[in-house]
């Protein structure tokens, strides 16, 4: 039975992956969460290892299967105080598929190879061990930065960006904050200075929001570091808008499609057609002149001069702006769409002028394959801006 951080080919099979389990405060449940994780894979069939959990006494720790090795921990004197920690040579001994190793922004006692806990993380993913670890948002560099400073904490060490992103998964263990203040008031844990006023639960739920916040930031960047190295066409892929209607109906296009990319978080393009079956003439946006008289609702304007508003505007608003030659538009731009990874084309028509014939626009559908058309029509004139 596979684990979940298989499924990859190619040279990332060769490191280890991290999964990292993420709360916005200090006993939210993270070292338990950890064992239900190792649990959970161990009853898979998984070579599991337990390298470091600091469970504090726990009475109600889970049960792990058998198979589960808890290697003893490496126990060291430092400043007169005994410390147990993580023996890194014993787990690359055993090689196991996957360890646990919580509180990854940890700092080592002098006489380990690494100063820092994440380090050794990131020697057993070299060896191709899969890591189990966790830790606070305060532990964050980046994005922990408000945090540490909302949570009143001095930290020994942070994790930094460059960790966070060679993360494989993150899991955001989210707790109710009215469950964890009681959580930490019936504990004999160090609390902060402000865990018994008033504004206690507001800090919580401020740490809260931002967490999950961070976690949803780093699975989009992930999303985009994924899909530019595994592209794929479709409805997620990018938009294209097809400038190919009067204005100021082309205007409203652009608009639609620059909102419609900015919501998908994707790129996208504004197309028109140099030459074609119509009198079209080429368009040169940069030797253009416009005015806000060139354009406008109560005569019609020059087509070139509708035109070059409508890329000028396109080019406000994001857009990569491509000028096509074709005697067949439809199969120009539908080539266009598929090889750049379109997953939206965006058309207009206009039944009372007909700009666009009845035919063309059907013809684009039906060979529209894995794209989504979304065609604007208005019915009147009124129905303009």
């Amino acid at each position: 039975m596979s684990h979940p951080f298989q499924g990859l080919t190619g040279s990332e099979t060769r490191r280890g992956r991290i999964r990292m389990t993420l709360s916005y405060a200090p006993g939210s449940g993270k070292s338990f969460r950890l064992l239900e994780q190792a649990r959970l894979l161990a009853n898979r069939g998984e070579r599991v290892v337990v390298g470091h959990v600091d469970t504090r006494g726990w009475s109600d720790e889970p049960s792990l299967p058998d198979c589960v090795v808890r290697l003893p921990s490496r126990r060291v004197t430092y400043s007169g105080v005994s410390i147990q920690e993580m023996d890194v040579d014993a787990v690359l001994a055993l090689r196991p598929q996957v360890v646990v190793v919580d509180d990854a922004a940890h700092v080592n006692p002098p006489g380990f190879r690494h100063r820092l806990r994440h380090h050794d993380i990131l020697e057993l993913t070299a060896a191709g061990i899969d890591v189990l670890t966790a830790c606070d948002l305060s532990h964050l560099d980046g994005p922990g930065e408000r945090a540490r400073h909302l949570a009143m904490t001095p930290m020994h060490v942070v994790l930094p960006d460059s960790f966070l992103e060679s993360v494989w998964e993150i899991e955001a263990l989210d707790l109710c904050t009215t469950s964890l203040l009681a959580r930490w008031r019936s504990s004999r844990r160090v609390l902060p200075t402000w865990a018994e006023s008033d504004e206690a639960l507001s800090r919580l739920e401020h740490l809260r929001e931002m967490t999950l916040r961070a976690v949803a930031d780093w699975l989009a960047r992930r999303a985009k570091r994924r899909i530019a190295m595994h592209p794929f066409p479709g409805p997620a892929g990018r938009v294209l808008v097809y400038a190919d209607a009067p204005w100021p109906m082309a205007d409203m296009l652009a608009r639609k499609g620059a909102r419609m990319a900015n919501r998908l978080d994707t790129a996208w393009f504004l197309v028109y057609m140099r030459s074609s079956g119509s009198s079209d003439k080429a368009v040169d946006i940069d030797s253009a002149e416009i005015t806000p008289t060139s354009v406008s609702l109560q005569g019609r304007p020059l087509r070139q001069e509708e035109m070059v508003h409508t890329l000028s505007l396109a080019e406000q608003l994001g857009a990569e702006v491509v000028g096509l030659d074709a005697d067949d538009p439809v199969s120009a731009l539908l080539d266009f769409a598929r090889s750049h990874l379109v997953g939206h084309l965006l058309v207009g028509r206009r039944p009372q002028r007909r700009w666009w014939r009845r035919s063309t626009l059907e013809r684009l559908i039906a060979e529209a394959d894995g794209l989504n058309v979304h065609v604007l029509s208005w019915s009147s004139e009124d129905d303009m801006p």
